[in-house]
């Protein structure tokens, strides 16, 4: 046997620079998925978040419709008995991330709430909701809902 050659590599060289070629594309990847991921969750708990917002202004419009054609408000049977909610609304319903549950519901009012959920998943957004018969949304930070009219208000529509 004589000298290796000039110009080739041994086969143990080729496998260090393929162990280093590998280690850095995982560097790399655990890199980006270190900056994108805290992105993703935020983004995700923003759109449940919306999405139990627009739940509660459903559930609010149904009550309108009831309201005007009974005289009072309706729980949550009566709205899907009148053809105002699908079969598939309930009391502690989860949608989203979010546990939908009927608070009251009198002849004179009503109130609704929105709470993080998380079941077999972590739970997604960090704050609550409700609706009561004003049609205002209101938020708390928390993941106990505001009661009544105590929360902040929901800007937009």
């Amino acid at each position: 046997m004589g000298a290796p050659r000039k110009g080739k590599l041994s086969t143990g060289a080729i496998v260090g620079i393929a162990v280093a070629v590998v280690a850095v594309g995982f560097v790399a990847v655990s890199i980006v998925a270190a900056i994108a991921i805290p992105s993703l969750v935020r983004a995700r708990a923003a759109a449940d978040e919306s999405a139990a917002i627009v739940t509660l202004r459903t559930i609010n419009d149904a009550e309108v419709q009831f309201r005007s054609r009974n005289g009072r408000y309706g729980s949550f049977d009566e709205l899907v008995r009148q053809g105002l909610l699908d079969s598939t609304w309930s009391h502690g319903m989860v949608r989203n991330r979010y546990e939908i549950r009927q608070v009251r519901v009198s002849t004179d009012g009503f109130e609704f709430s929105a709470e993080p959920f998380g079941g077999r998943a972590p739970v997604s957004g960090s704050r609550s909701f409700n609706v009561t018969e004003d049609g205002v949304i209101r938020s708390s930070d928390t993941a106990d809902p505001p009661t009544g009219k105590s929360g902040d208000p929901v800007r937009g529509r």
